[in-house]
Protein backbone atom coordinates (compact mmCIF):
# COMPACT_ATOMS: atom_id res chain seq x y z
CA UNK A 1 0.00 0.00 0.00
CA UNK A 2 3.08 2.49 0.72
CA UNK A 3 4.36 1.73 -2.46
CA UNK A 4 1.28 2.00 -4.51
CA UNK A 5 0.73 5.37 -2.71
CA UNK A 6 4.02 6.65 -3.20
CA UNK A 7 3.75 5.77 -6.96
CA UNK A 8 0.49 8.05 -7.38
CA UNK A 9 2.19 11.13 -5.28
CA UNK A 10 4.95 12.42 -7.86
CA UNK A 11 3.44 11.58 -11.50
CA UNK A 12 0.15 13.16 -10.54
CA UNK A 13 2.17 16.48 -10.79
CA UNK A 14 3.84 16.09 -13.88
CA UNK A 15 0.83 17.78 -16.23
CA UNK A 16 1.46 20.80 -14.27
CA UNK A 17 5.05 20.83 -14.17
CA UNK A 18 6.52 23.08 -15.97
CA UNK A 19 9.06 20.71 -18.92
CA UNK A 20 12.11 19.36 -17.85
CA UNK A 21 10.86 19.47 -13.74
CA UNK A 22 10.60 16.57 -12.06
CA UNK A 23 9.25 15.77 -8.60
CA UNK A 24 10.77 13.99 -5.53
CA UNK A 25 8.84 12.14 -2.82
CA UNK A 26 10.06 14.31 0.26
CA UNK A 27 8.12 12.95 2.92
CA UNK A 28 3.88 10.96 3.02
CA UNK A 29 1.75 9.51 5.45
CA UNK A 30 -0.30 6.79 5.53
CA UNK A 31 -3.57 5.85 7.49
CA UNK A 32 -4.42 2.38 6.70
CA UNK A 33 -8.17 2.14 7.45
CA UNK A 34 -8.82 -1.54 6.07
CA UNK A 35 -7.27 -4.81 5.11
CA UNK A 36 -6.98 -5.68 1.29
CA UNK A 37 -7.08 -8.96 0.21
CA UNK A 38 -8.44 -8.83 -2.90
CA UNK A 39 -10.64 -7.10 -5.29
CA UNK A 40 -9.57 -3.69 -7.44
CA UNK A 41 -7.38 -0.91 -5.95
CA UNK A 42 -8.11 2.35 -6.98
CA UNK A 43 -6.10 5.28 -6.11
CA UNK A 44 -7.59 8.88 -6.41
CA UNK A 45 -4.45 11.72 -5.98
CA UNK A 46 -6.03 15.11 -6.39
CA UNK A 47 -3.17 17.92 -5.54
CA UNK A 48 -3.61 19.61 -2.90
CA UNK A 49 -1.00 22.88 -2.97
CA UNK A 50 1.11 23.03 -5.81
CA UNK A 51 3.29 25.93 -5.62
CA UNK A 52 7.20 27.08 -7.25
CA UNK A 53 9.59 24.26 -5.10
CA UNK A 54 6.54 21.67 -3.58
CA UNK A 55 3.37 20.27 -4.04
CA UNK A 56 0.67 18.53 -1.62
CA UNK A 57 -1.27 15.50 -2.37
CA UNK A 58 -3.67 13.80 -0.28
CA UNK A 59 -4.19 10.24 -2.10
CA UNK A 60 -7.60 7.93 -1.04
CA UNK A 61 -7.31 4.56 -2.22
CA UNK A 62 -10.55 2.47 -1.99
CA UNK A 63 -10.68 -0.97 -2.68
CA UNK A 64 -14.02 -2.14 -3.98
CA UNK A 65 -15.20 0.91 -3.70
CA UNK A 66 -14.61 1.64 -0.25
CA UNK A 67 -11.54 3.35 1.64
CA UNK A 68 -8.84 1.34 2.36
CA UNK A 69 -6.24 3.74 3.38
CA UNK A 70 -5.84 7.99 3.22
CA UNK A 71 -2.13 9.32 2.61
CA UNK A 72 -1.18 12.58 2.32
CA UNK A 73 2.50 13.38 0.34
CA UNK A 74 4.69 16.35 -0.19
CA UNK A 75 7.05 16.43 -3.11
CA UNK A 76 9.64 18.81 -4.11
CA UNK A 77 9.64 20.44 -7.76
CA UNK A 78 12.92 19.73 -8.83
CA UNK A 79 14.70 21.76 -11.69
CA UNK A 80 16.23 20.26 -15.13
CA UNK A 81 19.80 19.37 -14.50
CA UNK A 82 22.25 21.29 -16.67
Amino acid sequence: MSAFCDHLLGPVCYPVMKKGQWAATTEFKINLTRPVSRGIVDGYAPIQTFGRTQAVVRIDVLNEGRVAAIAQGTVTIMEPRA
